[in-house]
């Protein structure tokens, strides 16, 4: 490294793996670069791969580099399609030694593995914050993972910055209108302590700036006074992102994953509908659990009530211990066998505990989750109809495949008549409709669907006769808020969204 820190001409391509590779090699390729850094992940690996490829022929002469987790497990690939070097772990120090050797780098050739950063400076650019906002801007307070989950690639050990640099280096989020900050830790919490201090400076500094913070958690590291940093912050501020994976011991030990249920389940009692949004994962296709199992795990989640819950499917990562263990039949269960796609991003298949239908069924159930559950406009009419969460969202789920009704494509407003031509089979087509009306114009404003409308205009007239202005007053049968019987009118206030749930305020109209 020479004694002074030397000058570059360094460019950052923000692109997306829906542009076309030809696209994106054009852009590249007019700026004539020496160096080429390329960072591959599993939703990337394929682009990468060939962009690397285009870019080997266009510039034959330049240095194409390339780190990340897919690079690292999977080094002689990147080299064949055209990279000069592979980088294992972080990149930091080597992509400063590549720039300072340039353009001898014989010794950067083949597959290197990585030394530890030196964190001493700051990769936030102002062009960084301009394409930033309004958008998600990604943050690192630590890298790796303490833990030793065997379907995850980050449990490699972990670091973090000290505190001090951290808080610099996040003061320079202030007032830059960025809508999210997302933390890109594996186990935010996983020093307590540590996440305590950066939580309380988030939560006295950024009050009154319109940023929200993301952090991925572990939801059985906690104490007492974590639970009262986040009550206490600006609702909205914090949003945390707990992994739960399954609710059966027998399936997290199998996997390497020593979590107190208990513990975790008590997290979300204490923070679930409260100042911070709060979303749970589960994973499906885990060892020793079927879908009865599944079911169970689902179910008791539900019952948690977090405000979002991501059904995922287990995915059999380059290098991972889960990945090994399936090739070579540690989970088998007589003629049965672990099955996933070779290509990214490895999805289970099937399973000795999950039929290949099954997995299907799973990942068209969890996109209903999706759109009922996560998106919380259905609130009121899921808390009214929901005794069997699990059964609930197949049955619908299969409802609506039966009709031809796409869930990944469903227009918002087809899928409130679908849902209430789905319930009014089984439950009081009153209720139904009141419920839903209420849930259309708690999270959509105007415009309610025909099916949804009430014909009786005669409250109208009673509005105009008491000098109530009529904008965003509607008639119901019933009482939305309690379930009771009798017409009510309520005033939707579409200036006032909950920081939370996003959905608008109302209160009664007294006539």
């Amino acid at each position: 490294m020479p004694e002074q820190e030397s000058t570059y001409d360094i460019r950052i391509i923000d692109t997306n793996i829906n542009r076309a590779s030809q696209v994106i090699a054009d852009e590249v390729s007019a700026i004539k670069p020496d160096i080429i850094g390329v960072s591959v992940y599993v939703f990337n690996r394929t682009k990468a791969i060939e962009l690397i490829g285009l870019l080997k022929k266009r510039l034959p002469d330049a240095f194409i580099f390339c780190g990340g987790p897919e690079a690292s497990a999977d080094g002689e690939t990147f080299l064949k399609v055209g990279a000069a070097c592979v980088i294992r772990g972080g990149g930091e120090e080597i992509f400063r030694e590549i720039l300072d050797e340039y353009p001898s780098l014989q010794g950067f050739k083949g597959i290197i593995e990585s030394v530890a950063p030196r964190y001493d400076y700051s990769p936030y650019s102002d062009e960084y914050f301009e394409k930033a906002k309004g958008k998600i801007a990604y943050f690192e307070a630590s890298r790796g993972c303490p833990f030793r989950c065997s379907y995850c690639m980050s449990a490699d050990g972990v670091s973090h910055y000290a505190a001090a640099k951290v808080k610099q280096e996040l003061l320079r989020f202030k007032n830059r209108d960025i809508r999210i900050l997302k933390f890109t830790d594996r186990t935010f919490n996983y020093d307590l302590p540590y996440a305590k201090e950066l939580l309380r400076f988030l939560a006295e500094e950024f009050e009154d700036d319109g940023i929200g913070f993301h952090f991925e958690i572990a939801p059985d590291i906690y104490d007492g006074e974590f639970i009262e940093i986040i009550k206490n912050a600006k609702k909205g501020l914090f949003q945390f992102e707990a992994g739960f994976q399954s609710f059966q011991e027998k399936t997290l030990i199998a996997v390497n994953r020593r979590q107190d249920i208990a513990k975790s389940n008590e997290f979300l009692k204490r923070t679930a509908s409260g100042n911070c949004l709060i979303h749970a994962d589960l994973i499906a296709g885990l060892p020793y659990e079927d879908i009865d199992g599944l079911k169970k795990s689902f179910d008791s989640l539900y019952a948690l009530a977090p405000d979002e819950i991501q059904l995922g499917t287990l995915k059999f990562l380059k290098g991972s211990l889960i990945r090994e263990q399936a090739d070579t039949g540690f989970f088998d269960v007589s003629d049965k066998k672990y099955r996933y796609s070779t290509e990214a991003p490895y999805e289970i298949i099937s399973s000795p505990y999950l039929s290949a239908e099954d997995v299907i069924l799973i990942k068209k159930l969890a996109r209903t989750v999706a759109k009922l559950y996560n998106s919380r406009r259905f609130c009121q009419t899921l808390k009214y109809v929901i005794k069997e969460p699990f059964a609930f969202f197949k049955d619908f789920t299969l409802y609506a495949e039966a009709v031809g009704a796409e869930m990944g494509t469903i227009r918002l407003d087809k899928l409130f008549v679908l849902l209430y031509g789905y319930l009014i089979k089984s439950h009081d087509p009153k209720y139904i409709k009141n419920l839903l009306k209420f849930d259309y114009l708690s999270s959509v404003k105007d415009n309610l669907p025909e099916a949804l409308k009430s014909f009786d205009t005669g409250f109208k007239r009673r509005l105009a006769k008491l000098g109530i202005p009529p904008s965003g007053v509607y008639a119901f049968d019933i009482n939305p808020l309690d379930k009771k019987d009798g017409a009510v009118c309520l005033r939707f206030d579409y200036s006032v969204r909950d920081a939370v749930s996003g959905r608008y305020a109302c209160s009664l109209v007294e006539l």
